[in-house]
């Protein structure tokens, strides 16, 4: 991941290999915004989300399991949901997944992001062990990004003279 300075890029680059490693078909990676309204959770990257859905793209704090993960600071696990409540799309068509995992992405007690994940198998105590680990590294990942955005942004610019 490093080396990528948009955030976009590496919202898809971590959904699509952390799908992979913890065998999930589903993910969703929200960052979290400062807006006039507060602090919301705006989707950068996906995997295997229907396009045109019903998933929505922004969440406020507290708003849904994504809101709520963010302003808990709790990784959420539901045992059950309602089937039509989340879908996986493929050529096949829309299917329903048999685990949820929603982990928010926490750094210096910073609320970065969040991170939504569903497999039609369950989530092993291993892989949310891992997922929980690698929160931290993805919230390091971005916090290094966002860092390095506002520099890409402005023209560069004549050291001043050392006063």
């Amino acid at each position: 991941m490093q080396g990528h300075r948009d955030l976009e890029l590496v919202g898809a680059l971590v959904m699509e290999e952390l799908t992979r490693w913890v065998a999930a078909q589903y993910g969703a990676f929200y960052l979290a915004e400062e807006t006039p309204e507060g602090t919301e959770l705006r989707i950068v990257g996906s995997y295997g989300r229907p396009a045109g859905g019903n998933g929505h793209d922004r969440f406020k704090m507290g708003e849904s399991l994504v809101g709520q993960a963010a302003r808990s600071r709790r990784t959420i696990a539901p045992t059950a949901y309602p089937v039509t409540h989340i879908s996986i799309s493929s050529g096949l068509g829309p299917m329903t997944p048999g685990s949820l995992i929603v982990l928010p992405v926490v750094v210096d007690d910073q609320v970065l992001g969040v991170i939504e994940l569903a497999s039609f198998t369950a989530f092993t105590p291993i892989h949310r062990d891992f997922l929980e680990q690698l929160m931290e590294m993805v919230g390091v990942n971005v916090k290094h990004h966002r860092r390095q955005r506002p520099h890409r942004r402005t023209p560069r610019r004549v050291a001043a003279p050392h006063r």
